[in-house]
């Protein structure tokens, strides 16, 4: 927006959006949940879990399963920034149970170029910790904000700037 733009001391904003013109170099199975469909994940084993755990089962009904084509942050990056060397202001990630693929997927030299990250983690395996734990290492202040979900779960908004 025109404010958030302008607290930031920006005047434009430039939306990447992925697509089918970014190579990829695997194909993964990605659960697609028609009654969640933003909780649609290739960690579908740990979601059923979580859901059966606190009897919401019934919210994960209809599942079906897809081969989707994968890619890594780099290759979204070499394919769609035209200058490799441009900073990279804000990187956004909420990819439902692999956050720390996600991550690791950035290569070196483009993570020296992101200013802030924020994304969506979950407690499960530690995964906030170590997204924290991660960003710190390459160099960011890091804050956590936690949602209670279910008994016994958290999941968090991690955000890190430099």
């Amino acid at each position: 927006t025109a404010a958030a733009a302008a607290a930031n001391n920006t005047t434009t904003a430039t939306v990447i959006a992925g697509g089918a013109r970014i190579p990829h170099h695997s194909v993964r199975s990605l659960t697609f949940f028609p009654r969640m469909p933003g909780n649609s994940t290739l960690c579908a084993d740990a979601k059923f879990k979580l859901f059966q755990a606190n009897g919401k089962a019934g919210f994960l009904d209809g599942a079906l399963q897809h081969e989707v084509p994968a890619c890594t942050l780099t290759d979204v990056l070499l394919s769609i920034v035209a200058d490799q060397r441009s900073r990279i202001d804000l990187l956004k990630i909420d990819v439902e149970g692999s956050e720390m693929e996600a991550l690791h997927s950035l290569t070196q030299d483009h993570w020296k170029r992101v200013q802030k990250v924020v994304m969506e983690t979950d407690d499960t395996g530690h995964g906030t910790e170590r997204a924290r734990a991660f960003l710190l290492s390459c160099g960011f202040c890091v804050a956590i904000q936690r949602a209670h979900l279910f008994t016994d779960y958290w999941t968090s908004l991690v955000y890190a700037w430099r």
